[in-house]
């Protein structure tokens, strides 16, 4: 076989490049099973939204499976057409175009309810398949075929409504409400999984069902702990839950505040300078002819103000309705024809693109590639479940807010905070600076107050990302972090600035009334910060590169209690720290929320 990379080795290095975290939790996991499969039953990989999943999958997972010879035929499937025609896009670039039907060559079977014109005769060669889950079990009897000739790995991005479930029982367990298939289709596209003898099969999603846990059919290979991930997602500024039968007004409210913050944030740029992303709102409306629905809320945008800046996503093919109006639909699709979803979710974030409102129906649970969406509205009440531990679909909607900002120059938090940290040294105020952050790389969600979307949101808080307090600890941390390693600034112009600007001079923001003769058994060091060969602490280097005198720098230093408890002096309970570390070993270990012992805590904002 001709591998399709085998001419194209700095584009193939490029496009296979994974973050650590990828390749740990979603790569590794996947591919040594191909390897070695440790049995026959299917692999749950569970990695959050926004992780890179589809990245991983398309330029890592399956170009290694060609490369090294594991299969045949890889099938890749997907429930969400935008997916489809993202993924299909991906691969097709870069397949080779020779024609030798010893190349891979793609099948595309976008038609999830359609005949297919598929069969034996299109498979002469390795072959990699994106499909609709429900492509595979219309052509039940083809892949089955297949199975029993080829070696065959299945990947699953998302799952398909019948993926995790044998049956009406288990579907329950599942999704929280009755199958609404019949009994000769219930278990269909599992059935022909199952069916086919695949050599190994694999779902990724970022939220496993309530069945996979003691399951005799399917089992959890890695599960990516969020905290590998916080760094590449936005923020959370607040989860809101509001009466449903007030949508409206809300919408119309929230709507115009949104407007207003954009402005802000381009009036920052041009005064100062920080680059910005383009604000997208997402609202999720019901069905057709249903209160709330997606119909009415796009009606109610009056058209005089919002004419080509609104689009609604509701029809079975998932075309886009009401572009029309303008020349929307040219800037969207090819040659002036109606955009398809992908494309329209592709385009939100570009500033030279019209549409920053998105509305549709479930469409927007499992929409990609939608960065910078900073405000979410949904108004599904989610009472189909009465079982409060079916979350899925209201983390998978939360989850279209995770997504990093398209903002130029900044790819992760990390640059985020010390661009923030920057502006700060170069003189931007700091209240603008905080401000620009919060808006620029901070999302809020609003949803009907129901006991279904309150756990959602707390499974999402829990499984998926942070409190807003949590939030808030992990920047205090990360930006602590950044003044005492280093980041892509020079950290000693930022740490020089920040020293000065936002504390007021070199002292402990934590300083505290009362007895403090535990100050007596500081030493010359701080005892935690990284050393050189020398034992020179990195903060120690800092001072004497920004100029400050031995003395200066022991002045700065700061005794800390290790338990957090301010009256408990004795010696092994305390440590020397530089005013950094002990800033962020506080706000991490949550001493300054300790009451009983810290009621004076010095606000340093």
């Amino acid at each position: 076989m001709a591998f399709p990379f085998e001419n194209k080795d700095p584009v193939y290095e490029t496009m296979s490049l994974l973050r650590d975290y990828q390749k740990e939790f979603i790569s590794d996991p996947i591919l040594n099973e191909i390897r070695k499969p440790s049995s026959d039953m299917m692999n749950v990989v569970s990695a959050g939204t926004g992780s890179g999943k589809t990245h991983t999958i398309v330029h890592n997972i399956i170009p290694t499976i060609f490369k090294e010879d594991l299969a045949d035929i890889v099938i890749f499937t997907c429930p969400n057409d935008a997916s489809l025609e993202d993924i299909e896009s991906l691969v097709s670039a870069w397949l080779p175009e020779s024609g030798n039907p010893d190349d891979l060559a793609l099948v595309y079977m976008k038609d999830a309810f359609g005949n297919s014109s598929v069969n034996m005769r299109t498979f002469s060669g390795p072959t990699i398949v994106v499909a609709h889950p429900t492509a595979i079990s219309q052509n039940s009897a083809l892949f089955k075929k297949l199975g029993k000739k080829y070696r065959i790995v299945g990947i699953s991005d998302e799952a398909h409504i019948g993926l995790q479930s044998r049956g009406a029982e288990e579907y329950m367990v599942a999704y929280g409400y009755p199958s609404y298939v019949t009994s000769e289709d219930d278990g269909a596209w599992l059935n022909t999984i199952l069916g086919m003898g695949a050599n190994t099969w694999f779902l990724i999603t970022a939220t496993p069902r309530n069945t996979v846990k003691n399951s005799s059919w399917m089992k959890l290979l890695s599960v990516c702990p969020k905290e590998k991930t916080l760094e590449f997602h936005s923020c959370n500024r607040g989860i809101n839950f509001y009466p449903v039968a007030e949508y409206s007004e809300l919408i119309e409210e929230l709507v115009l505040e949104q407007e207003a913050e954009y402005q802000e944030m381009k009036d920052i740029h041009a005064k100062y300078g920080l680059e910005i992303a383009k604000a997208i709102i997402g609202i999720q409306g019901m069905a057709k002819g249903s209160f709330a629905s997606s119909h009415e809320i796009y009606d109610s945008f009056p058209a005089r103000d919002y004419r080509g800046k609104v689009a609604i996503v509701v029809s079975k093919r998932k075309e886009i309705k009401g572009l029309s109006r303008n020349n929307t639909n040219q800037q969207y699709g090819s040659g002036g024809s109606q955009p398809k979803a992908a494309e329209l979710f592709d385009g939100l974030s570009d500033k030279t693109k019209d549409v920053y409102i998105v509305i549709a129906t479930k469409h927007l649970d499992n929409a990609v590639n939608i960065p910078s969406m900073n405000l979410l509205i949904s108004t599904n009440i989610r009472a189909a479940s009465n079982d409060l531990s079916v979350t899925a679909s209201v983390e998978q909607f939360m989850g279209r807010a995770n997504r990093f900002p398209k903002v130029k120059g900044i790819s992760n938090m990390r640059e985020a905070v010390a661009a923030k940290l920057k502006a700060i040294k170069d003189g931007v105020p700091k209240e603008i600076a905080e401000r620009w952050f919060e808006v620029t790389f901070g999302y809020t969600i609003f949803l009907p107050d129901t006991p279904q979307n309150r756990a959602g949101a707390e499974a999402f808080c829990k499984n998926q990302t942070l409190s807003v307090d949590g939030w808030k600890d992990y920047l205090n941390t990360l930006e602590s972090d950044i003044l005492i390693n280093g980041s892509s600034e020079n950290v000693l112009d930022v740490a020089s600035s920040i020293l000065r600007r936002v504390w007021g001079g070199i002292k402990s923001p934590w300083a505290q009334p009362g007895d403090l003769s535990y100050k007596n058994e500081k030493g010359c060091l701080c005892e935690r910060c990284p050393r050189d060969e020398n034992g020179v602490p990195q903060c120690a280097a800092t001072f004497h590169a920004l100029g400050y005198t031995e003395e200066e720098y022991f002045e700065s230093l700061d005794v800390n209690h290790k338990n957090g408890d301010h009256t408990d002096n004795r010696p092994e309970n305390l440590e020397t720290l530089c005013a950094n570390m002990h800033r962020a070993i506080t706000k991490r270990e949550k001493h300054a929320t300790n009451l009983q012992y810290r009621n004076n805590i010095v606000n340093i904002s």
